[in-house]
C-alpha cells in the first residue's frame, strides 16, 4: 500500500464516520470562523466611504436639494451652506475630494497583503498541521484589526492594512483546508456552500451594524473583540489525521480518528520507510514544482481565480457607485449572493452536475450581465449589477470547491495557496476599478465583462478528468466519495460521462 492509498483508506474512515457531534460541531465552528473573518474584508466597504453631505444650517437648507459628493467637491460656493459628515476614515482625516484615491489604496493594499500571506505562507499548514496555524492566524487577525481601530493618521491606517490583509487571508485559507479535512469527503461540497453562505449572512450584518453605529472605530473594535473569541475553537478540536497520515505519523492519525469517533479503529495503512524523503517533499520548493508537472491544471485554475476575484470584488465594493443609498446598496450586494448557495447545492449535490459546467455557465451570465450594461439605463442595470454578482459568487463558490479536487493531497494548501494569491492580485486591482466606476460606470463593467470572458474559457479548458473513487472497483470499494485521490485521465468524452 502507497502513502497515497493511505490516504485513499483515511478518507473512507472519515466517511465512515459520516457527521457525528464532533464533526457537526468542527462544520459549525468553521463556517461561524470563516463568516467573522469574511467580516473584516466587507467592513473596509463602510470604512473607507465618502462622507454624506448635510446642511450646516438646517433651517435654511430646508426646501434646498441636497448635492452630491461629486458636486460638492467642485463648488465651493456649495461647502459654504453645506458640509461633509459622516463616520469614515475618509472625512476623519480628509480623504475626500482630491484624495479621494487614498480609499482605493487601503483596499489595494489590504489585498496586497492577503496575496503575499497565501503566496509565502500558504504552505505552513502542509508543514506544521492544521490547527496551530488556524490558532496563530486568528490571533494575528485579532491583533491586526485592534491596531487599524487605533490608527492615529489615514497613512498609519493605510500600512495597517497591510497587515491586516495578510492575517485575513491566512486565516481564511487555513479555516477552509482545516474545516474540509475533518468532515467526510462527500460532505465538503454542502461545507463550501454553507461557509460562503453564513459569510454572505455575516456581510449583511456588518452593514446593519455600520449604518447603526455611524462609527468607524467602535466597528472595528467590535469586530476585534468577537474575533479573538474564535481561538478557542481549534485548540478544542482534533488535528486533522489525513494530515497525520500525509506525514507518515500513522498512530498520531488513528488517535485523532479514534478521538472523532469515540471507538478503537481497526485499519491497514502502511508505514513509509523512508522518513527523509517525506520531509524532502514537504519543502516550499518541491511543492511548488509538483504544481506545474504535466496534468496540473494550476494556470488554468489561477486565471479563473482571478477573473473572479476582480470582478467579484468590484461590485462587492461597488455599491457606493450605483443610485441609491450606500449602506442600502451594500446591504442588497450581500444579500444578492445568499440565494445560489440553496441553488448551488441542488445542482452540485442532488444533479450532481460538474464543477466545471456550473462554473462556465454562472462566469458567461455573469459575463453577459457585465456587457448589457451598454445598452441599459442606469436605474435597471443598477439591479443587473446584483444579479452579476450573484452569479459570479456562485462562480467563484464552485471555483473554491473545485480546485482542491484537482490537485494531489500532498500539496493541496500550497496549491490553494497559490490559487488564493493569483486571484488576490484580481482583488488588488479591483479597487481602482471601483474608484474609476464612479465616473466611468459603462467603461469598467464592460472591462469585467471582457475578464469574466476569458475566465469562462480557461474553466471551460481544465481537462476532465474522473476520481478513483467515481469508478466502480472491486479494488476500492469503500473509497466511494473520495474527492481528493490521484487522477485517472479518460480520452473519450462519452466515456466520462458514462462512468462519472
Amino acid at each position: 500500500m502507497t502513502k497515497d492509498d493511505n490516504i485513499s483508506q483515511a478518507e473512507s474512515i472519515l466517511e465512515s464516520i459520516g457527521m457525528n457531534s464532533v464533526t457537526k460541531g468542527h462544520a459549525i465552528c468553521a463556517v461561524i470562523t470563516g463568516a467573522i473573518i469574511s467580516a473584516h474584508m466587507m467592513l473596509m466597504y463602510y470604512v473607507d466611504m465618502d462622507g454624506d453631505v448635510v446642511c450646516r444650517d438646517r433651517d435654511a437648507c430646508v426646501n434646498m436639494t441636497v448635492p452630491d459628493v461629486d458636486d460638492w467637491c467642485n463648488d465651493t460656493s456649495l461647502q459654504k451652506v453645506w458640509k461633509l459628515d459622516g463616520p469614515t476614515i475618509m472625512t476623519e482625516w480628509e480623504g475626500t475630494c482630491e484624495n479621494r484615491w487614498l480609499s482605493a489604496v487601503s483596499r489595494s493594499l489590504f489585498f496586497v497583503g492577503w496575496a503575499v500571506a497565501v503566496g509565502t505562507l500558504g504552505d505552513i499548514s502542509d508543514r506544521y498541521g492544521r490547527r496551530k496555524p488556524v490558532f496563530f492566524a486568528i490571533i494575528a487577525l485579532s491583533l491586526t484589526s485592534f491596531i487599524s481601530a487605533c490608527s492615529p493618521s489615514l497613512y498609519f491606517y493605510i500600512g495597517a492594512k497591510f497587515l491586516h490583509g495578510m492575517a485575513v487571508g491566512c486565516a481564511l485559507l487555513y479555516v477552509y483546508v482545516y474545516g474540509m479535512e475533518l468532515l467526510p469527503p462527500s460532505k465538503g461540497a454542502i461545507f463550501g456552500i454553507l461557509y460562503f453562505m453564513i459569510a454572505a449572512l455575516g456581510s449583511v450584518f456588518i452593514a446593519v451594524m455600520s449604518w447603526g453605529l455611524h462609527n468607524w472605530r467602535l466597528n472595528t473594535f467590535i469586530l476585534s473583540l468577537v474575533t479573538s473569541g474564535l481561538c478557542m475553537w481549534p485548540q478544542r478540536n482534533p488535528e486533522s489525521p489525513l494530515w497525520f497520515i500525509s506525514k507518515n505519523r500513522i498512530d498520531e492519525g488513528i488517535a485523532s480518528f479514534e478521538r472523532m469517533s469515540g471507538s478503537q479503529l481497526s485499519h491497514d495503512f502502511v508505514r513509509k520507510q523512508q522518513v527523509s524523503d517525506e520531509r524532502s517533499d514537504s519543502s516550499i520548493l518541491s511543492s511548488l514544482l509538483a504544481l506545474f508537472t504535466p496534468g496540473v491544471p494550476i494556470k488554468l485554475m489561477s486565471f479563473c481565480w482571478f477573473g473572479c476575484a476582480l470582478c467579484y470584488i468590484g461590485l462587492a465594493f461597488g455599491g457606493a457607485t450605483l443610485p441609491g443609498n450606500a449602506y442600502v446598496n451594500g446591504a442588497l450586494s450581500s444579500l444578492a449572493e445568499i440565494p445560489t448557495y440553496p441553488v448551488l447545492h441542488f445542482v452540485l449535490e442532488i444533479r450532481k452536475f460538474s464543477r466545471m459546467k456550473v462554473t462556465v455557465f454562472t462566469l458567461a451570465v455573469g459575463s453577459c450581465c457585465c456587457f448589457s450594461f451598454v445598452v441599459l439605463p442606469l436605474f435597471i442595470a443598477k439591479w443587473v449589477a446584483f444579479v452579476c454578482l450573484m452569479f459570479i459568487s456562485a462562480a467563484f463558490t464552485v471555483i473554491y470547491i473545485w480546485s482542491p479536487e484537482v490537485f494531489p493531497f500532498r500539496v493541496r494548501a500550497t496549491a490553494m495557496g497559490v490559487c488564493v494569491a493569483t486571484g488576490k492580485l484580481g482583488s488588488v486591482v479591483a479597487p481602482f476599478f471601483t474608484w474609476l466606476a464612479s465616473g466611468h460606470l459603462v467603461t469598467v463593467m464592460v472591462i469585467y465583462g471582457f475578464i469574466t470572458t476569458i475566465a469562462t474559457f480557461s474553466a471551460l479548458l481544465v481537462p476532465k478528468y474522473c476520481e478513483p473513487a467515481s469508478i466502480p472497483s472491486p479494488a476500492a470499494p469503500a473509497a466511494s466519495g473520495n474527492t481528493n485521490a490521484q487522477r485517472i485521465s479518460i480520452t473519450d468524452d462519452d466515456e466520462l460521462e458514462e462512468i462519472c
